[in-house]
């Protein structure tokens, strides 16, 4: 029987995979999602990781999708770890691969600022922190800090 995290972890998945499939582009050669009009498709990649450690070519992979060193600008969501070093460690490591990158660890009261939301304006990538999902959807969800990550996204952001 499947742990309670395994649990949060695939109802998590499965939310994202069911928000966005209606509007994923289709690979090339591939025919269009029916009822997605062209228009509406994000221009934005989905990089869906597992849990623990990442390997360093899947996050210099994710720094790339992001605009390459030198031009990515990534924000991390640290909310789902307990570890405030969370945000911080994947600052440091993203930094390193040449990203400038910033944590947000917002709560919920701060999430539902315009102000807030207006620090994702120049995001070229959007990284979610392991740990219990729950917490990341309990800070942002309905927030304008959620719809400036979909209009990221739909715009060119690549989101982890």
């Amino acid at each position: 029987m499947p742990t309670l995290l395994t649990r949060r972890l695939l109802a998590a998945a499965l939310l994202l995979g069911a928000a966005c499939a209606p509007r994923l582009a289709p690979e090339p050669g591939a025919s269009a999602v029916v009822g997605a009009p062209a228009a509406t498709r994000p221009a934005g990649t989905l990089l869906i990781v597992g849990g623990g450690p990442q390997p360093d070519e899947l996050v210099r992979r994710f720094v790339e999708l992001a605009g390459g060193p030198g031009r990515a600008r990534i924000v991390v969501f640290p909310q789902a770890s307990e570890l405030t070093e969370t945000g911080p460690e994947k600052v440091a490591q993203l930094e390193g691969l040449g990203a400038s990158a910033v944590s947000l660890p917002l709560t919920r009261d701060e999430a539902s600022r315009e102000a807030s939301a207006r620090l994702l304006d120049s995001a070229t990538g959007i990284w979610f922190a392991g740990g219990d999902q729950a917490r990341i959807t309990a800070a942002l969800a309905g927030t304008p800090v959620s719809r400036a990550i979909e209009a990221r996204y739909r715009a060119g952001a690549v989101i982890a």
